[in-house]
């Protein structure tokens, strides 16, 4: 059975927490409330509150590294001729057909940001496993601790 694992940034002290999720959104209530289940956990407070918009699914896949892959992930892809500057991308979930890009993969996909010449393959499973040459760097929800990650 595939593993559905959420991640999520606490609201109580900034900590990334993974779990199974539970959203709750009362009609006359303009925020959605969401927490993340932390299964692991022996303590009594079992249910986190996390940042609505740092909520990501777990991918099913791990990079290079062994580090589980996200949505909201930053993927770098170092490349194997020292001639090719190294590209960034985002983990995302794409679910529609875009007639305007020349890759429609749908599902989770890495949009790159500065790509080189030449255009890289969007689908994540071909950048994760043994062999690849890209990893995980960061995630895009605490670019505010890192921002020197999307500088040229």
């Amino acid at each position: 059975m595939r593993e559905i694992l959420f991640r999520g940034k606490r609201i109580d002290n900034g900590e990334w927490i993974t779990g199974g999720i539970f959203q709750q959104k009362a009609d006359d209530v303009k925020d959605e409330v969401v927490y993340i289940i932390d299964n692991s956990s022996n303590d009594v407070d079992w249910a986190h509150r996390v940042i609505p918009e740092t909520v990501g699914q777990f991918t099913g896949v791990t990079d290079k590294k062994g580090n589980r892959v996200f949505e909201g992930s930053i993927f770098r892809y170092e490349p194997h001729f020292t001639t090719e500057k190294a590209c960034l991308g985002i983990v995302k979930y794409r679910n529609t057909y875009d007639r305007q890009r020349a890759c429609n993969d749908c599902g989770f996909v890495i949009e790159w940001q500065h790509e080189p010449l030449l255009t890289l393959r969007e689908d994540l499973l071909y950048w994760c496993g043994d062999g690849k040459s890209a990893s995980v760097i960061g995630n895009i929800h605490d670019m505010n601790d890192n921002p020197e990650l999307f500088e040229e």
